[in-house]
């Protein structure tokens, strides 16, 4: 089979992000079985022309690299998407304003919930097809489509267990220098969305060295990979603290030694 390749034309739309979110893109409520909540989301319309934008859910969670899958509502054993009712589908933001947009979340009456159920509310601007068709071939045309993910994190108050594991710790080369490299694994049902940080002690057992990591937020299931700089240390033995703070009750630590050599 031959593939007419040559009368495709393909041109690209250079449509830019007109309409923007006002406000956190993670919506998070303490809540009990059989509750409702009302939330909003609020849209801003820097153009010049009226915008539409259509919303829709998604489940969402990471795969074993870290990486982000959207997939259909409903099918994640913690999706709450089918608690989820939207105000509206598609809306236009007048040019130059704002506009909210309701939506509610209907916590079923079950008392075997437990933990933290979570979905994603995408926002997705719907740009206008650009492009010509010449009289004599057809046109592919090529959009960037934009769209903006609402973390919607429903938290059973009071309930589930949060568990913290550090797996698979390696010490890599940084540039000549020291890296820790520790993979973080939520382990129990609710989300974490931890401070992380490492303390480094010499053997006088004097704290040479903080290293702050970066964000974290994990939900169930979930594994978020760091890796901490420790910089340049002297030769000598070294013990290191991970910590882990959620903010709350749970602080979840782990204990490392290693030794620098000489260079």
């Amino acid at each position: 089979m031959v593939l007419a390749a040559a009368l495709l034309a393909p041109t690209e739309g250079k449509a830019q992000p007109r309409v923007g979110l006002v406000g956190d893109l993670v919506h998070a409520y303490a809540v009990q079985p059989g509750e409702s909540v009302e939330g909003l989301v609020v849209l801003s319309n820097a153009d010049d022309q009226p915008q539409t934008v259509r919303l829709y859910l998604q489940d969402y969670h990471t795969d074993d690299q870290g990486h982000p899958v959207y997939s259909a509502p409903g099918r994640h054993a913690r999706s709450n998407a089918e608690w989820i009712a939207l105000g509206q589908s598609t809306v236009t933001v007048p040019p130059g304003q704002h506009l909210a947009v309701p939506y509610t979340v209907r916590v079923p009456a079950d008392a075997t919930l437990v933990g933290t159920y979570w979905s994603a509310l995408m926002v997705e601007p719907v740009e206008a097809e650009e492009g010509s068709v010449a009289p004599d071939r057809p046109v592919v045309t090529i959009r960037h489509v934009w769209r903006y993910a609402i973390h919607v994190v429903t938290d059973i108050a009071g309930t589930g267990e949060a568990r913290l594991a550090f797996v698979r710790p390696r010490l890599l080369d940084d540039g000549g220098n020291l890296a820790l490299q520790v993979d973080m694994v939520n382990e129990g049902v609710r989300w974490l969305r931890p401070k992380v940080w490492l303390e480094i002690y010499d053997q006088e057992g004097r704290l040479a060295a903080r290293v702050d990591g970066g964000p974290a937020r994990l939900y169930p299931g979930e594994v978020v990979r760091q890796r901490l700089r420790l910089g340049s240390l002297p030769p000598g033995a070294y013990e290191v603290l991970l910590v882990a703070d959620d903010g709350d009750a749970h602080v979840f630590a782990a204990h490392y030694r290693f030794v620098v050599g000489p260079r």
